[in-house]
């Protein structure tokens, strides 16, 4: 009985921890900035082929089967070179001409593996990329095929699919155990050998959220951050501080969005907006904020607006009666 139970508590762990939490949205990013997210691949595979689509298709696969990734719509790349396309040519992180050239890369953790393509593709990285598509990490170190050089370009006779097999391709290295120095190209196995992708996204743009305090819920609490710094521009606009479209500036686009999102979560990236919530729930929320004595002097201008703004579209459906 004692063995079934814990053979029992096992099996409940193992589905448990097959699936961790997932941050498309990098935390330090605002409204309207762009980034890219990279992973490891769970599954493994050989490195017979020469087509950089079979490559694609395999972390495309590993990404779509996670909800929190096929929901984002984007399309996914795998970071290998093959006869005739190199890494960086095939994700499109190509960073000549010399410069700060791309977007920031993250895990799938909210980690910051590069600022930009030049940093991704500089024999170094920020951090190890340490996360499965599943959002788990690796705590020690995996293999996963590239056929490249440090800098993301064709490593000779050593790209995937290198002569039909015949001859060995290169790998890399992922996992938190690893050297951030020439990570991506260690050595080289025979390509029957089963080994994990990076998958790199496309890129992706940060949507407008009002959830100004970033407890995946806009209500009350964020309405009452933006009309504390409303008016408020430049450096001191973030996000925190109730500008929910990133524009540097805390106004009534800001109100906006989120009068849009108000009783749901933020949206993911690249994600529709949130059907807008019915105008009794914002006109009762309006209200309460405007009896309130303590915020009253604050809102007044504000709120009255809001309420009677919300009261004349309201009547067509009857929500407000007249006394």
């Amino acid at each position: 009985m004692k063995t079934t139970v814990i053979a029992a508590a096992l099996s409940l762990l193992a589905v448990t921890n097959s699936h961790a939490s997932i941050v498309t949205s990098p935390t330090s990013l605002n409204p309207g900035d762009q980034y890219r997210l990279v992973f490891v691949t769970s599954t493994k595979r050989n490195a017979y082929s020469n087509e950089p689509a079979d490559y694609n298709s395999f972390v495309s696969t590993a990404a779509n089967a996670v909800p929190e990734l096929l929901s984002l719509g984007i399309d996914w790349f795998a970071m290998a070179s093959t006869l005739h396309v190199s890494a960086r040519a095939n994700t499109g992180t190509d960073p000549s001409p010399p410069g700060d050239t791309g977007v920031p890369i993250y895990q799938l953790n909210d980690t910051k593996i590069a600022d930009h393509y030049d940093d991704l593709w500089d024999a170094s990285i920020d951090a190890p990329i340490s996360v499965y598509e599943t959002g788990l990490e690796i705590l020690n170190t995996t293999d996963a095929w590239t056929g490249s050089d440090a800098f993301g370009q064709i490593f000779s006779a050593r790209w995937l699919g290198t002569n039909n097999g015949t001859f060995d391709s290169m790998y890399g290295l992922a996992g938190n155990g690893i050297n951030t120095n020439g990570w991506f190209s260690v050595t080289s196995n025979p390509q029957e050998y089963e080994k994990s992708l990076f998958g790199l996204s496309g890129v992706l743009t940060v949507p407008n959220s009002a959830d100004f305090n970033g407890d995946n819920l806009v209500n009350g609490i964020d309405f009452l951050t933006w009309q504390e710094n409303l008016g408020t521009v430049g450096p001191l606009a973030t996000h925190a501080n109730g500008d929910a479209n990133g524009d540097d500036l805390v106004d009534a686009a800001d109100l906006a969005v989120w009068e849009l999102q108000y009783g749901s979560a933020p949206p993911l990236a690249t994600i529709g907006a949130v059907p807008e919530p019915s105008t009794l729930a914002l006109g009762m929320l309006a209200l309460s904020i405007f009896r309130r004595r303590e915020v009253r002097s604050r809102v007044a201008p504000y709120a009255v607006n809001l309420i009677l703004a919300l009261k004349k579209r309201s009547r067509c459906d009857g929500v407000f009666r007249s006394s």
